[in-house]
């Protein structure tokens, strides 16, 4: 989905309507919950002040279907700009390296038990049946163990704070009530990163992991084993500028195909972060 109708805020069907039809682009999916209570009526409005503006209602799957006509001839040079922007289709693919190799150590010799990380990023995401990839923008901050700020700056604010196991959300100038999905997904992103820092993601009992050096950068792949993580997620690609050894890039493949790129920018270790980095406004 890329449009969210916020159908858990509001019980006024036309109000909601109002605020999702503006945004409909060439291609949207609209995410509503079938257990909210202007569900019957919200679908009805939006099927309504859709139509009037000539937009048409299709089955997923059928959309797929009609896009892959278009898009097969494309695929190699879709694969080859996602992967390497600046780089041709001709460039040798990544070479694997051992485990024991001088770069995996580098990288492992700067996990610390109280490590922390704060960066600017830009999100793609990836999604089967949407011609262009859902984008936001923000900071991040962890700090060891297991706190983490996820701030969206845009295309709408919202900022998520993590503390262990407690996931809380600030949107649209007040918090809200955190879905099972959303945490789930926060709290991930919040171990994912902890257990690079820390070191614990490539420890034993982690993830296998597999290395590649990549021009200047040092690829790591992470495959999860357990069934129901594998069930979401296909694989994690890690990519670390050689040079410094600092995360550029957080990759999560899923096995429809879809997928969430993360690129990190202006990126600082160890530097103090104040305890209100981790509290909601």
């Amino acid at each position: 989905w890329d449009l969210r109708s916020f159908d858990t805020m509001s019980t006024d069907a036309d109000v909601l309507a109002a605020r999702v039809v503006p945004q409909l682009k060439r291609s949207s999916i609209v995410l509503m919950h079938d257990t909210a209570p202007s569900a019957i009526e919200l679908t009805q409005a939006l099927i309504r002040e859709a139509r009037t503006l000539g937009r048409k209602f299709v089955r997923l799957d059928a959309a797929m279907f009609q896009l892959r006509a278009v898009l097969a001839p494309l695929a190699l040079g879709t694969i080859c700009s996602i992967l390497h922007p600046q780089l041709a289709c001709a460039q040798s693919p990544p070479q694997p390296i051992a485990a024991n190799d001088p770069l995996v150590m580098k990288l492992r010799a700067q996990a610390k038990v109280d490590a922390n990380l704060q960066a600017a990023f830009t999100q793609e995401k990836h999604i089967q049946g949407l011609a262009k990839p859902v984008t936001s923008e923000g900071r991040f901050a962890f700090q060891a163990p297991d706190r983490m700020r996820w701030q969206v700056s845009s295309p709408a604010e919202m900022t998520v704070v993590v503390n262990g196991k407690s996931v809380r959300m600030h949107e649209q100038g007040m918090e809200r009530a955190v879905s099972p999905r959303e945490k789930q997904v926060f709290a991930g992103i919040q171990r994912l990163i902890g257990a690079l820092l820390t070191g614990s993601a490539f420890a034993e009992g982690g993830m296998p992991a597999e290395f590649f050096r990549d021009g200047g950068a040092l690829l790591v792949e992470l495959k999860p084993e357990q069934a129901g993580m594998k069930n979401r997620i296909d694989r994690i690609q890690l990519r670390f500028s050689i040079a410094t050894m600092v995360l550029d890039e957080l990759r999560i493949l899923r096995p429809n195909g879809d997928a969430t790129i993360t690129r990190f920018q202006d990126a600082q270790r160890d530097v103090p972060l104040p305890t209100s980095t981790f509290t909601l406004p």
